[in-house]
This record gives structure tokens, sequence and C-alpha cells, in this order.
């Protein structure tokens, strides 16, 4: 029996049990520490942008679907770091499904390995975890560009999720641009000629579809589309996304701020041409690797010609991405998914091969001396980096490399035993780079202290906010005996980062300058020295102040001055900027090693 007819019974006993727990299994990653860390500078423009919704004021989030949604969890749950988080990573594991609409054009194979894929990946798992529009927007555009592409579309469904991505703001607005210009592209590239292979270069006929039944008939080619459904589906979508399903109605107010920005952001600067190479390298090389073989296997009439359609998917929108600097990189997930999907076919090419069904052995044998190999190679270089010796991931990589040989000497059908060694370097290679990825998501995500040097925020609010938080709790409540009672002047906007951590702190009042005559029993200030020395607040007594971190930011862009370094512990030269806590002398005991 074929190991593609043994994958198709399995996915056809236990297909609902898989999608289910791929589906709890990507919310798990997702809900498990997005309490742990502070609101990043544009985590906390986007959460205020919903809190200013829930207050009465205008939305000032450029997503009107995540600020009104938002909006109603802020008014359940109160102010935390784990409200604004959590309506992304919903959206952010129910992505996992979108590849269920593929289902009946790709086959069960196909499409399970195309939701195994969108559940690695580093990109959607980030942006799912940070407050912010581009998870729901992703959700909503995906799920209009599948639903389109698949056998059956249906107008009333089509038209609320088209609604939906028009208010979640510029993501969904770019993947409907860049699923509108693909055809156009198409046309305009397409060389007249659509030669089908019927035979490959060592004359075996090409692999067939996991799915052999006759394609289903597209419901539009037969009849028009149903438009009063799909119209009234669309302005019903547009509606309740932008104001909370009617909750909010000054929510739809985002929808025109968000256009006038999301049309700024076109040419706002030099291509990001550095950056964009490194989001694959760092994060997505699954998407980087695989997608590639399955854009040369596409080149070879491997796959279907309507597969073109995500080639030039993933061509458009990385022109997009790299002509609007200013949304990277969040847009990014847009050249991701394309190469996700031809990713997922070239898989399934992989597993359908014969080769796994006569020689299991050989493929496990070489799998497992390949991740050996690798993993010998990662270790030694991540040992030797500090030192700059290249010699060690040289031979690391020779012996990487020569993996695919032992094959070659046990075998007597040389021509299986290459076969044999390229299908198990395909699944070594997927198995190293799955491992690299989730370590990668991992770690970008808030389960550990976020880096600067993460290429996904501009802008990292340093993990001192907490202790800073924790020693005006205390203050107070040694002071006052109450947690939030002892007053404290803040000369920072309080629209910010610290303005969100302390917004459950009730004796805050926020100024940008303190009057002379005043003495607030703490004041928090920006960290300014002159000649060396900590300049103190000029007020009429004394204060005693500690400095915290605030907010920490890349000090490099293009590509990091340490390429390796970056690659494996996320490095690189950082910009720092502190605030100072000032306690009244009277109220703080003073301690040693304190300025003032």
């Amino acid at each position: 029996m074929k190991v593609r007819d043994a994958l198709e019974r399995f996915l056809e006993k236990h297909e609902p049990s898989l999608y289910a727990g791929l589906f709890l299994a990507a919310l798990l990653l997702r809900l498990t520490a997005l309490e742990s860390a502070p609101l990043s500078g544009t985590e906390a423009a986007e959460a205020w942008g919903a809190m200013d919704l829930l207050r009465g004021g205008a939305a000032g989030s450029s997503s009107a679907l995540y600020a009104s949604l938002t909006a109603g969890v802020l008014f359940i749950s109160g102010a935390s770091h784990w409200a604004p988080r959590v309506l992304p990573a919903a959206a952010g594991a129910l992505a996992v499904l979108l590849p269920l609409l593929l289902r009946p054009s790709c086959g069960r194979i196909e499409s399970f390995l195309l939701a195994l894929l969108l559940a690695l990946s580093p990109a959607l798992w980030i942006a799912s975890t940070m407050a912010g529009g581009t998870a729901l927007g992703f959700l909503a555009a995906g799920f209009v560009i599948f639903h389109m592409r698949s056998n059956n579309p249906q107008p009333l469904s089509g038209g609320l999720a088209l609604g939906l991505a028009v208010a979640s703001g510029p993501v969904g607005w770019s993947g409907l641009a860049i699923a509108a210009i693909v055809p156009l592209a198409e046309r305009i590239f397409q060389s007249g000629s659509t030669q089908t292979n019927t035979e490959i270069a060592d004359g075996r006929p090409p692999i067939e579809r996991a799915d052999t039944r006759p394609p289903i008939e597209r419901t539009d080619s037969r009849s028009p589309l149903q438009m009063p459904a799909a119209i009234a589906g669309f302005i019903l979508g547009a509606a309740a996304g932008s104001t909370g399903l009617f909750f909010f109605p000054r929510g739809i107010g985002a929808l025109a701020a968000g256009l006038s920005g999301w049309l700024a952001s076109f040419f706002s600067g030099w291509p990001r041409i550095g950056e964009f190479i490194l989001l694959f390298l760092g994060y997505e090389p699954i998407a980087l690797v695989f997608g590639i073989i399955g854009l040369i296997l596409l080149s070879k009439g491997l796959f279907a010609a309507e597969d073109r359609f995500w080639a030039v998917f993933a061509a458009v929108a990385a022109a997009w991405v790299l002509l609007r600097p200013a949304a990277f990189p969040g847009e990014s997930v847009w050249v991701i998914l394309p190469l996700l999907v031809l990713g997922a076919r070239a898989l399934r090419l992989v597993l359908e091969s014969s080769v796994l069904g006569e020689r299991p052995v050989f493929v496990a044998a070489q799998g497992g001396a390949i991740c050996a190999l690798a993993a010998f190679a990662v270790f030694n270089l991540a040992a030797y980096v500090h030192t700059g010796s290249w010699l060690n991931l040289g031979l690391a990589l020779a012996g990487f490399l020569g993996g695919i040989f032992p094959g070659l000497l046990f075998s007597e059908d040389l021509q299986i035993a290459a076969r044999t060694s390229l299908t198990g370097l395909a699944l070594a290679w997927f198995s190293i780079l799955a491992v690299t990825q989730a370590g990668a998501g991992w770690n970008a995500t808030h389960a550990r202290r976020a880096s600067a040097n993460e290429l996904w925020q501009t802008e990292t609010t340093a993990a001192d906010v907490l202790r800073l938080h924790g020693a005006l709790v205390q203050i107070s409540e040694w002071q006052t005996g109450v947690k939030d009672e002892l007053a404290v002047a803040i000369q920072l906007p309080e629209e910010s980062a610290l303005g969100w951590e302390l917004l459950t702190y009730k004796a805050a009042e926020y100024a940008a300058a303190v009057d002379m005559l005043a003495v607030p029993p703490m004041l928090i200030a920006p960290y300014v020295e002159v000649d060396g020395a900590v300049v103190a607040p000029r007020l009429t007594v004394v204060y005693r102040g500690q400095a915290f971190g605030y907010t920490e930011r890349r000090a490099w862009y293009g590509w990091p001055p340490d390429l390796i370094r970056w690659l494996l512990f996320r490095e690189g030269p950082a910009e720092r900027e502190r605030v100072i806590l000032w306690v009244r002398s009277d109220i703080l005991v003073p301690e040693e090693g304190a300025v003032e």
C-alpha cells in the first residue's frame, strides 16, 4: 500500500480530531504568556485606541475591528496585559483552520499540511500574541482569499468575511488589494502557452494530487454571483465589525482614520530589503526552503496550472511590502501565506513518494543522520560564534551536507538510493526547520524576556516597568496601607506603555511639568544626566531617586552588525531609555546607593 493511501485513510478517520487538536494547541501556545510582559510601544498605542473608544472618545487604533472588539473585552475584564492581546491570539489560532476551505480541491493531505505550517509559522504566532489588528486582518482577508479559491464559494459568507476584512484595517486592506492585483499580474506575465508536462526528467509520470476525484465545478462558473446576498453580507460584516457588534458606533470612525494612514504609508521610505531577507532567515525558514522548492516544482509542471496564482501572489506581496516599509513586518504575512501554500504542496509530494514505501529504513536512517549532523552544526556554531572561528562551522556544515551520501553505500539501485537520500534529506530539513521555527516563535513572544533586536517591534517596553509598578505599590502600601492611594506625578504622556502599566494605579497624575511649589510624594520623570550626574527635580524638598529601564529599541537598520549572533541569540546593539522614580525623603527611608 502506498504511503499516500495510508495517509489518506488515517486523515479520513481522524481528521476532525486532528484539526481540533491542532487548533487547541495553537490557541494554548498563544495564550500561555499573554500576561507576563508589558505592552510594547506599538501595542500600547493600539490598546489605548480601544480604551479611548470605551471611554466615549474616537478610536485611535488603526483597526476598527480590533478597537471595537477589544473595547468590549476591556469593559468586561478591565485593563491588563492580557485583555488587549486575547482577541489576536484567538484569531491566530482560528487561522489554522483556514485550509479547510481548500480541502475539496487540494485533498486531505495537503490541507492538513498547510494547517500544520500555519500553526508553526512564527510570523503568525508572534503577530497573534501582540495587541493590534494584524492577526484579525489576516484571518478575515485570508478567509476571503481561500473562500474565493474554493470550489463552492457562498455569497453570504464571502460577503460577511469581506466586510470584516474591510473593518480589520490596513493588514486586511493590503491582503485584499494584493489578491485583486494578482489576476491582473497573471494576465500580464502569462506567456500564452499552458504546457503541462506529462513526464519529468527521469521518465516517470508526474505524481498525482492527493485527491484523485474529478474536481468539483465551481459555482461561479455556472451561475453569476448572487450579488444581493453578497452585498448584504458585506454591509453587515463591515458595520458589525467596525462597531463591535453595534455596541460602539464611534468605532466606525477608525476606518477613515486608518485609511488615511494606510495611504500615507506608501513610498514612505526606502525599502527594507535587508530586514525583509532577515525575516525569512531568522523566522520563516520553512516558508523560505519549501516555498522555493514549490516554486521550482511549479516551474517544472508538477503542479496544476492554477497554482500559478500562489506564485504570483508571493511576488506581488513581496513588492507590496517593500514599497510600504512603514508596514513592515506585519504585512509580511501576505508573502509568507502563498509560500506556505506552495510549501505544503511540495511536502505532499515528499510524503506521497513511493520511496517511503520501498525504502522506509533508509529514509529513517537518512533523516536521523542528518538531524544529528544538523544538531552538531548548530551547537558547534553556538559555541564558537563569540570567538569568530569559522573553521568549526565549515566542518560542521560539510558533515551536514554529507548526510545525503550514506544511502548510496547500502543500496543496490543507485537511482532508488538517490531518491531515498533526497527524501530523507527533505524530511530531516523539515524537522530541523520546524524545531528552529518553534524556538524562534517562542522566544519572540512574551514567554521570555523580550529582545529589542526582534524585527517584530520597533520599541520594546523594558521589564523594569513591572518593577517600577511594584515599587509604587510597595511604597504606597507602606505609607498609606492601600496599594494605589499615594499620589505619583508622571512627566510622561498618559497614552504610553508606562501609562497603560499604571492604568490601575488610581493616584497617578500626568503632567508635562511639575510646579516648583508642589511637593508630590512620588515623581516619575525622564532620566537626565548633566556632566555625569543625575538631574534632580527642582522642588522645595529633597527627593531620592532610583532609575528604571523604560524602553529599548534596535540601534541598527537593514542588516545586523553580526548576522550569526543575531540569528542564534537575537543580539545586537540597542538603544535604551530610562526613567527615574523620585520619592520624597520624608516618605522613603534612604537606602545605600540611592541617587540624591
